[in-house]
């Protein structure tokens, strides 16, 4: 898979800015539309089947519970009651246009059977009450499949040869350019963050790809972090870069995290300790930087709103929550 094929090196703060004319595909459209109005909440939907309503007017946990309270009888989504799992509960989470309807994966049992496969099923939920409206066979596998909504907002089942996200953009015949390809991290409307990769260095870069107007700015002048401390806003029109304390892999931040524009200008900077110790979830539309430690969360506001089209990742983490923007 494209991420796990990208080079481990990560990277450190240099100075400079280039804007170069390339052509790259238009960025993968998004599945839901964000505004600061209509969206007001945003849920959190963990590995492990906990939900967290977070309203971002208040910048507070208004609610939280488990699927497998909230699926019928006997539940659609498992428990464990010895707490041991494997793999997660729910993940593939996928919201519809309107943002209220939301489905998902979920296998039948927390354990692995004696194959090491799992039997999954798509779950739709209609907000805000989380109430179970359809289920799907979605097949006995390793691990949980792809999944999509289709025109009419009914989940479709993908399976490894039916996903095929556009994860590599070639640079190699843009001018001026030393980058042979660039990865796809995050995309958002025409946007879309890039890790680009050279065949002269193995050192790792970002750029901030945009299809209409085809330009690529090389980000840089960034301070030390790793491929997986940047983050595309909200509309594609700032980047988010969080300070770590080294180039490693598995690197702490520092709790400082800087604010670049869509022509890589240095707009914002902010500083909170408490956030070293926690994960980055998500940059809302109303201009906030959210953390997440558990059933625990930290906003940071960046002092500007952000766009109205939601950021989507072509090749995201099993384990990743997943993330409801709705306005109820």
């Amino acid at each position: 898979q494209a991420l796990r094929a990208a080079p481990a090196a990560l990277l450190v703060a240099a100075s400079g800015l280039a804007v170069i004319a390339c052509s790259p595909t238009p960025a993968p459209a998004p599945n839901v539309s964000l505004d600061n109005t209509s969206n007001r909440f945003l849920y959190v939907v963990n590995c492990d089947s906990r939900v967290d309503k977070l309203d971002l007017t208040r910048q507070e946990v208004v609610a939280s519970f488990h699927l497998n309270d909230r699926a019928g009888s006997p539940s659609a989504v498992p428990a464990s009651p010895d707490g041991k799992i494997d793999g997660c509960l729910v993940q593939r989470v996928v919201t519809d246009v309107k943002g209220e309807k939301v489905s998902l994966i979920a296998p039948k049992s927390a354990r692995l059977d004696s194959d090491g496969l799992q039997e999954f099923q798509a779950l739709t939920f209609v907000l805000p009450d989380w109430r179970l409206t359809a289920t799907l066979p979605a097949g006995k596998l390793p691990e949980a499949p792809r999944l999509k909504l289709d025109a009419n907002g009914s989940p479709q089942v993908l399976n490894d040869a039916q996903w095929t996200p556009e994860t590599m953009w070639d640079l190699s015949m843009y001018k001026g350019q030393d980058n042979a390809s660039g990865l796809v991290l995050e995309s958002s409307g025409v946007a879309a963050l890039l890790s680009l990769l050279s065949a002269k260095s193995d050192k790792l870069a970002f750029g901030l790809a945009e299809s209409t107007a085809r330009t690529l700015v090389n980000l840089e002048s960034l301070p030390i972090t790793t491929l997986r401390h940047v983050h595309l806003a909200p509309g594609g029109g700032y980047v988010l870069v969080e300070g770590t304390e080294s180039t490693e892999k598995d690197a702490k931040t520092t709790g400082v995290v800087h604010l670049y524009n869509a022509v890589g200008e240095y707009v914002a900077e902010r500083k909170d300790d408490s956030i070293r110790s926690m994960v980055f979830v998500a940059l809302t539309p109303n201009g906030y930087a959210v953390y997440q430690s558990e059933n625990r969360y930290q906003f940071i506001a960046m002092g500007r709103p952000f766009g109205a089209l939601a950021v989507t990742k072509p090749m995201s983490e099993l384990a990743e929550p997943g993330l409801v923007f709705s306005k109820k």
